[in-house]
């Protein structure tokens, strides 16, 4: 769904429910061993249920009431840095770093004061057709720097896009893609500050279809003198 749409559908299910009072809703969880038994009269009910301290814990649900309950586990975090997961699903994503010249070159050790490119593939499979609302996400190392082509009136020849936000650490691109074709995302970079930084994953996902999407992992890479 669109945010437009999700908003009109929120507006009509409102003034469906205005003045409707709920059933009781009865139901008991057991969390890490500790149970919890809950009687709301409210149609949502939230608890954060805080951090995991170890792995496989167990989350067990019971509905004690007459009608049937919708249930939604989410969880968040940052991954452990080159721990994040590759994958591409739907939707194939290839990374390559150039230098002016357009010579290949590898990212993990660049001299001080070097320019060079980060170019990102962007390629639609064909499974399910033209892809709307895709965000391509780049963070980039705390010891590179973002030319911003766009102050200086350069065309970096990058392919088309709907908007393109360009930050101090990061550039994100959104856009959208047809069946079997591929985007190239071109970013001009320079090697600014001594030192070793992490480079973190570089995503790329269709806004309101998970099933759409890709990652790169992220590396550690050096600025030398």
């Amino acid at each position: 769904l669109s945010t437009q749409t999700m908003a009109f559908s929120l507006m009509a299910i409102s003034q469906y429910y205005d003045g409707k009072k709920p059933e009781s809703v009865k139901f008991s969880y057991v969390w890490d061993g500790k149970k919890e038994s809950i009687d709301c009269h409210n149609f949502v009910f939230q608890k954060d249920l805080g951090n995991a301290d170890r792995d496989n814990i167990k989350l067990q649900f019971k509905n004690e009431s007459s009608g049937a309950l919708y249930v939604r586990l989410i969880q968040k975090g940052i991954p452990v840095e080159g721990e994040e997961k590759a994958r591409n699903d739907n939707l194939d994503m290839k990374i390559s770093y150039v230098d002016m010249d357009g010579k290949p070159i590898n990212p993990s050790r660049l001299k001080q004061g070097t320019d060079f490119k980060a170019i990102v593939q962007v390629h639609n499979t064909g499974v399910y057709g033209y892809y709307f609302n895709m965000a391509l996400t780049q963070i980039f190392p705390s010891g590179w720097e973002i030319i911003n082509t766009r102050l200086l009136g350069q065309n970096n020849e990058s392919s088309s896009a709907d908007y393109v936000d360009i930050r101090d650490d990061r550039v994100y691109t959104y856009f959208s893609i047809d069946q079997g074709k591929t985007k190239k995302y071109i970013v001009l970079l320079n090697a600014s500050y001594e030192g070793k930084y992490y480079m973190p994953a570089v995503s790329c996902s269709a806004m309101y279809d998970h099933s759409i999407g890709a990652v790169v992992k992220g590396a550690w890479v050096e600025v030398y003198k």
